[in-house]
């Protein structure tokens, strides 16, 4: 069955980008390259920590990198799991190192059916066998409601991004961008958010006139090892490529239908449309 689909640009520096197309023609370099390859979380024993990459869509050494997010980011974690079976969002991600964690993020993700915003609720199921990853193109079909699917693609340069999700015929299609994620209940030995969600908070707003999200995050989960950065932001717009219907905000499990700002330390924004069988 054919499907609407809905271009989204991200930037995270508002520069203008082309999307990149996989290859038809004869085998490149860069096609030989696997970025699948120490994404696992566990080693090759018993106890042995895996190699803790991701694999991330980009230029090479570019500034930000846009990655499938199978769970939800901290410092000791990466935010691409290959044992993971969900995915949560597709993150603009500024992680360098399983061990410092990410900084001025931001994700979206698609949905259909009844709206859910937190991590755990909207992630959806998906398998290897529907993924394809390259350095320069990602896609995958996930598992929505009612045995229907919508299958997401990346394609970025070296500060930017556009993603492409195509739904199935739906009057609740979703996207939902997250913009901060100060979550408390992911405190452990190499986490501690007391700190950082007193001091810090995001904010998003939603333009309707011109098909547009911005705002920006200030966490950085390494700020617990290093001194204050009191003026830093991670900034960040999002294009649409289609109006929607209806939008809000979210703080934590609280939604706000209509709402064009919001602040806070787990929350975000989404929008809603139509979509229909294409011809």
């Amino acid at each position: 069955m054919k499907k609407s689909s809905l271009i989204i640009i991200l930037f995270l520096v508002i520069l203008t980008n082309s999307f990149s197309q996989q290859q038809k023609a004869k085998k490149q370099e860069v096609d030989y390259v696997n970025p699948l390859i120490g994404t696992a979380a566990t080693g090759f024993t018993k106890g042995l920590d895996g190699g803790g990459t991701m694999p991330a869509v980009g230029t090479p050494f570019a500034m930000t990198n846009f990655v499938a997010q199978t769970g939800e980011s901290k410092m000791s974690r990466m935010n691409y799991f290959y044992e993971d079976s969900s995915i949560i969002g597709f993150l603009a991600s500024h992680q360098p190192t399983v061990w410092m964690g990410d900084y001025g993020y931001v994700s979206v993700m698609p949905q259909t059916g009844a709206l859910k915003v937190l991590p755990a609720e909207r992630a959806l199921k998906f398998s290897h066998t529907n993924e394809v990853s390259t350095p320069y193109y990602y896609s995958v079909v996930l598992d929505a409601v009612n045995n229907q699917h919508i299958k997401a693609e990346i394609a970025a340069a070296s500060r930017c991004a556009i993603l492409q999700f195509s739904f199935p015929a739906s009057p609740d299609a979703h996207i939902i961008v997250q913009g901060i994620n100060l979550n408390p209940a992911m405190k452990d030995w190499a986490n501690d958010y007391d700190d950082r969600i007193k001091k810090l908070k995001g904010y998003v707003k939603i333009n309707q006139a011109k098909n547009e999200i911005t705002g920006y995050n200030p966490d950085r989960m390494s700020a617990q090892i290093g001194p204050d950065l009191p003026n830093f932001k991670g900034y960040f717009v999002i294009q649409f490529s289609r109006p929607f219907t209806s939008f809000g905000t979210w703080d934590g499990d609280k939604v706000t239908v209509s709402s064009v700002e919001q602040y806070g330390t787990r929350m975000g924004a989404y929008i809603s449309f139509n979509t229909h069988k294409m011809k």
